[in-house]
């Protein structure tokens, strides 16, 4: 029992980077319901923009640019837990599936700091506790860190790769070895057949 439940302590541990990146974007997705915490909009972009907006100005006037930004972190959050999904779905035999593994580990990274730099954007444009911001900031940069840490393991993967790559090649010299032989064979049928004719 203790050795299966080790295991299990095992395979979660292997699946923190998943996980926590599946919680973080149920997390931001919370956020993304609320605004992102905005407050005083239509006074905000009066004064950053010089907008001319009268307190009974229709929603629409700047709703735009939340759900444009909404949109674009859902995409990347969702673009980051694929990417996740993607990589440790494959169990590489090869140097090309261990460089589309770690592509795809790279692609995860990239998609933390561009979830960062929106939102720092919406930091920047809207009237916003920054302090708010703070922990999916920290959150963004541990999964950072716990990617890179992921992406080092998959050195774990070259003895088998290279070990697979020796018996490919042991098995592509047997082969030619095999046709090799075949070839001699069917050349020394052919002399024999040609001495055969000569005789008769």
């Amino acid at each position: 029992m203790s050795g299966v439940l080790a295991k299990d302590r095992k395979i979660n541990k292997d699946f923190e980077t998943i996980i926590h990146a599946q919680e973080m974007r149920l997390s931001m997705t919370s956020l993304l319901f609320r605004d992102f915490g905005t407050h005083n909009k239509k006074d905000v972009i009066r004064q950053k923009y010089k907008v001319h907006m009268y307190e009974d100005s229709p929603e629409e006037e700047y709703r735009w640019l939340l759900d444009e930004e909404r949109e674009k972190i859902s995409v990347l959050l969702g673009q980051l837990c694929s990417n996740l999904t993607g990589a440790n779905s494959i169990f590489p035999t090869n140097r090309s599936e261990l460089q589309m593994r770690r592509s795809l580990q790279d692609k995860a990274i990239c998609n933390c700091f561009q979830i960062k730099a929106e939102l720092q954007y919406i930091v920047t444009v809207f009237n916003v506790n920054v302090d708010k911001f703070i922990p999916y900031s920290d959150r963004l940069d541990y999964e950072i860190a716990l990617i890179k840490g992921w992406r080092q393991s998959n050195k774990k993967f070259m003895p088998t790769i290279r070990k697979n790559e020796e018996n490919k090649k042991r098995e592509e010299l047997k082969l030619d070895e095999q046709l090799q032989n075949e070839l001699k064979e069917e050349i020394l049928q052919k002399l024999l057949e040609e001495l055969n004719k000569d005789k008769e």
